[in-house]
């Protein structure tokens, strides 16, 4: 990873959480309401920044789906974007948003231009 791209990086986290314990910021994308996603098994976590709304970085592994699947059993859950983005340079990169329609919040997976981190994004109602 270039070293600019580092600097944009939450900072590292101090303590690493094992493979099925909490991370990240709190956000209502679970079926019982606020809650903080349970680190998928290939994954590490990288980073974490700001409160209920905070975001998180993993190392890619299998944590998409993963993720998805852990929000996939909440009433009103919706899929409204699987597909890329593309990034300010141009690349297209994968990109996952879903929905708790039944009054929970949005959360966005997306990849970094060079596959190895996903940027966790939740945005509660």
């Amino acid at each position: 990873m270039s070293d600019a791209a580092r600097d944009l990086l939450p900072e590292r986290a101090e303590e690493q959480p094992e493979v099925g314990d909490v991370f990240g910021g709190t956000t209502n994308c679970h079926s019982d309401g606020y809650a903080r996603f349970d680190l998928p098994p290939g994954s590490r976590l990288v980073g974490t920044q700001g409160g209920p709304d905070g975001h998180a970085v993993l190392d890619v592994g299998a944590a998409m789906d993963a993720l998805t699947d852990q929000a996939s059993g909440s009433p009103g859950f919706v899929v409204n974007d699987i597909g890329t983005a593309t990034t300010p340079g141009g690349q297209e990169v994968a990109r996952r948003g879903f929905a708790i329609t039944a009054g929970g919040g949005v959360c966005e997976l997306l990849e970094s231009p060079d596959g190895t981190h996903l940027l966790i994004s939740g945005h509660s109602d």
